[in-house]
């Protein structure tokens, strides 16, 4: 049985500092809009980049 609870602990405690954890990307400057390039398999790809005018560094954009 204390095993079981120090497991159940554990994983509570993984998962609550998973869900806490800010994304790599909370307080850096957003990328601009426009078009960009990356390359897939060796192929350069283009893909249109919109930022909301309205997006703010303190929270989530919904």
């Amino acid at each position: 049985m204390h095993s079981f609870i120090t497991v159940f602990l554990l994983l509570a405690a993984a998962t609550i500092d998973s869900v806490l954890a800010r994304s790599s990307g909370c307080g850096k400057s957003p990328p601009s809009s426009g078009t960009k390039t990356m390359t897939v398999n060796g192929k350069t790809r283009q893909y249109i980049l919109q930022v909301p005018a309205t997006m703010t560094l303190t929270r989530p954009t919904s």
